[in-house]
């Protein structure tokens, strides 16, 4: 048996409105949005991920445009920019992400996910380190847009509060 959620009235399993007050017994079900992945919320991110790489890195060439070597130093202030740059770019795509946190934490991820395998491979050649950090730099690229697009949602949320 089933009961209606408006007036208690006991109904028929099948019954899809209840008999005494008419009011619909069992919800429509929804179907699942699987729309998470926004490509224009990746592509606002890519672009805030460029425009802040180049914003950051341009004083950084100027200051070090003469030296012979890279420093351990250098390398992870760069380390820090790129990182920097993949929470930017994951920021935006979580700020367009329809105010959903898995969207905009899926978006940041796929973000990292594109970014982070040039930039790794960057870094890789940068650095006196042993190529095994690879799929570790990597893995902090995606981490670093993810912990953006969480971010961003949240900020997206908190200003437009319904």
């Amino acid at each position: 048996m089933v009961f209606c959620s408006k007036c208690g009235e006991e109904n028929n399993d099948s019954a899809v409105y209840c008999q005494k007050c008419g009011n619909k017994l069992k919800p429509e079900e929804k179907e699942e949005d699987f729309s998470l992945i926004d490509i224009k919320a990746i592509i606002k991110g890519i672009i805030a991920f460029v425009c802040s790489l180049i914003l950051i890195t341009i004083p950084l060439f100027e200051v070090y445009s003469n030296s012979l070597g890279v420093s351990l130093f250098i390398y992870g202030f760069s380390l820090f920019i790129i990182q920097l740059s993949h929470f930017i770019g994951g920021l935006f795509a979580g700020l367009n992400s329809k105010r959903k946190y898995l969207s905009g934490m899926l978006n940041g991820a796929i973000i990292g996910i594109i970014i982070g395998i040039p930039m790794s491979l960057i870094m890789i050649n940068l650095s006196p380190m042993s190529r095994y950090i690879l799929i570790e730099l990597w893995l902090r690229f995606c981490i670093a847009g993810l912990i953006g697009g969480l971010v961003g949602v949240f900020i997206n949320k908190t200003i437009h509060k319904s």
